[in-house]
């Protein structure tokens, strides 16, 4: 951007870059607090929200680095497809956390909403979770996009 004095993509970046900073913070937590697990499938409300929250950064954090490669494209290239990638994302971290754990799932809580639903791994929490990841992320990317529109050339 300096060397072309184009600084049009100064405001997705920024973006990339908080995400990045704020995901390397949970990185860091998981080091630390994994060493407190017991083996056990039932979460303790702190692990359940720290790993809920991992899951979360780690989802909105590839769709805006998606999102920042498709800047300036339409809607469907510049917020769809990036909030699509995070969704993905985050099931992909769910898929190595059944295969850590011989296709099971942690269980973040007690009650309907974190039991399985029928024959699969999956509860109702875990499938809002892999959602909130692609709502956030197309909230992160209009809102840049917006912001870039509405900005002085």
């Amino acid at each position: 951007m300096v060397r072309t004095q184009n600084f049009t993509r100064k405001k997705p970046l920024g973006a990339q870059l908080i995400c990045v900073t704020i995901f390397i913070g949970p990185c860091i937590l998981a080091c630390f607090t994994a060493f407190f697990r017991t083996g056990d499938i039932n979460l303790s409300p702190l692990s359940a929200a720290l790993m809920t929250i991992f899951f979360l950064i780690f989802g909105i954090t590839s769709g805006v680095y998606t999102g920042t490669w498709l800047y300036e494209k339409r809607k469907l290239f510049s917020a769809m497809i990036p909030s699509v990638t995070a969704a993905a994302v985050t099931f992909v971290m769910y898929i190595g956390e059944m295969v850590m754990m011989n296709w099971a799932l942690f269980r973040r809580g007690s009650g309907t909403l974190f039991d399985s639903i029928g024959g699969i791994p999956f509860s109702a929490v875990d499938f809002v979770v892999i959602a909130m990841a692609g709502v956030i992320t197309y909230w992160i990317l209009r809102i840049i996009s917006t912001a870039q529109a509405s900005s002085p050339s």
